[in-house]
């Protein structure tokens, strides 16, 4: 079981559920010894808003997860943010950090080569993983992100596993162990619905990959979790066999 979190998203976001409460209760009642909020970042200019809170709500977000703190002795609340890097914001981020105890590195989307936000699985895997990689290695250059969420995203609805996704998958995990990066092994990739005949995350091909040809970087389990209870479910418990089964570097907590 989790007893340590670092990726728990509300209803705020549009896409989940439960009060930034009812995950501390649940949290504090299943004797979690550390849990971070950090919904997804909103935007000023509303890009990806359906799947963000509102912009107008970051700063109360932050004031709530503050006052809450208090409610739950010897349990550690962090506040944060999962975040989609773009490079023309990097201020954004450095602003945020004075006022979080956590960002979170989640690249969900980028800009195509038209300059339009685009979700990573709405790109050919080329294009795709050009910008995945290029934000990924801006954004650690910042030194702001504790840890690189779902490494393995960039994967989703691809046919399969095949050269050029291990050969993808090689470079960026070369990428990752130069900046000493903590990854994440994320249990709500287990929900996620992809085309049919196509893969999603966690991926084995890649993370048998990590075992066998980075065996050094340190990985972390979180729920992702978009309800409650998904704080420890089946899809946490998957990660946990998988980890087991792979002989995974794992750490418990930040």
């Amino acid at each position: 079981m989790l007893k340590y979190n670092y990726h728990t998203h509300t209803f705020l976001c549009h896409h989940a559920t439960g009060t930034i409460s009812d995950y501390l209760n649940f949290a504090y009642e299943n004797g979690f010894k550390e849990i971070a909020m950090t919904d997804h970042l909103p935007f000023k200019d509303g890009r990806l808003n359906r799947s963000r809170m509102d912009y107008n709500y970051l700063n109360q977000y932050l004031i709530d997860v503050t006052n809450l703190k208090n409610n739950y002795p010897n349990m550690n609340i962090l506040k944060g943010f999962e975040c989609e890097f773009f490079p023309d914001l990097v201020d954004y981020y450095y602003h945020l950090k004075q006022k979080c105890d956590i960002l979170v590195l989640g690249q969900h989307a980028v800009y195509d080569h038209q300059g339009q936000v685009k979700f990573i699985d709405q790109l050919d895997i080329d294009e795709a993983f050009e910008k995945y990689y290029s934000y990924i290695e801006q954004a650690l250059k910042t030194n702001l992100f504790a840890y690189l969420a779902h490494p393995d995203l960039f994967l989703m609805n691809q046919p399969k596993f095949d050269e050029k996704l291990k050969n993808y998958s090689r470079k960026l995990l070369t990428m990752l162990s130069s900046y000493n990066t903590i990854i994440e092994l994320n249990a709500n990739g287990y929900k996620r619905v992809v085309k049919e005949n196509t893969i999603s995350y966690p991926n084995y091909d890649f993370w048998k990959l990590v075992k066998e040809e980075f065996p050094n970087l340190k990985i972390i389990i979180n729920a992702d979790a978009h309800s409650p209870h998904s704080l420890n479910d089946d899809c946490v418990q998957k990660c946990f066999n998988l980890a087991k089964e792979l002989d995974l570097n794992l750490i418990e907590h930040l």
